[in-house]
């Protein structure tokens, strides 16, 4: 994910592949939702389509499905000089403002 998926890069005049555009990287082993799982995958398409609503009334053919990351790290590009390691059980503590 970065800074330049929003407007706040091009606003305050910085090149999207600058690193003080920041990029957060995560990686990790992903697992789709079956139907064991069914109040995390009802949780993901209610965060989905609260956030997208359009997604909703795109065609069933589409065979959507949903998982979950087991996040194994988390880099932060946000300045000159390489990626910041984020510890993960801190990165979990973090509450919105």
């Amino acid at each position: 994910m970065s800074l330049a998926q929003g407007d706040y890069c091009t606003k305050n005049e910085i090149d999207p592949e600058d690193p003080t555009c920041a990029h957060v990287i995560f990686t990790g082993t992903m697992k789709l939702l079956g139907s064991d799982d069914h109040s995390e995958a009802e949780f993901a398409k209610e965060a989905l389509f609260s956030r997208h609503p359009a997604m909703e009334g795109w065609p069933a053919g589409h065979e959507w499905s949903f998982a979950k990351m087991n996040i194994e790290d988390i880099m932060l590009l946000d300045f000159y000089g390489g990626v910041k390691h984020i510890d993960i059980k801190e990165y979990f503590k973090a509450t919105p403002f």
